[in-house]
């Protein structure tokens, strides 16, 4: 009879140290930081830069609901920005922006506490000014 009160507080230990996962993908226009979804990469007027710049900014729950730290969307984008220049890339000035950005939510849920993950990601291009067509 132990024996079976042993294995079963090991199994239940066991489960809960196993973490579970939720994941939400939003796609968007992230307000004036420069980025959008809506150009399509293969038009002549745009060469990519940069492919999958990412950022992320994580939290921290206790119990799964008391937030300690909450994870930051813009701080997400800021580290992107930052992969961007780290992978040689410069994503300001002459006519760069990101797009095909997504944002995607996601979080490990532990026995006693949380961990919120927020990640963003896009390729950067430059848009190349059409040469003027002599009349």
């Amino acid at each position: 009879m132990n024996n079976i009160i042993k294995v079963a507080a090991c199994g239940m230990l066991a489960l809960g140290a196993v973490s579970c996962s939720q994941t939400a993908l939003t796609r968007g226009h992230h307000g004036d930081r420069g980025l959008t979804n809506n150009i399509s990469v293969d038009r002549n007027d745009c060469k990519l830069i940069l492919g999958r710049a990412v950022g992320e900014d994580r939290g921290f729950k206790l119990l799964g609901v008391i937030p300690l730290k909450s994870p930051s969307e813009s701080v997400a984008v800021d580290r992107m920005y930052a992969d961007a220049r780290a992978r040689g890339a410069q994503p300001e000035g002459e006519a760069r922006q990101f797009v095909n950005t997504s944002t995607e939510r996601s979080a490990n849920y532990f026995i006693l506490f949380s961990v919120p993950t927020i990640r963003s990601s896009g390729d950067l291009v430059e848009f190349i000014a059409e040469p003027h067509k002599k009349r």
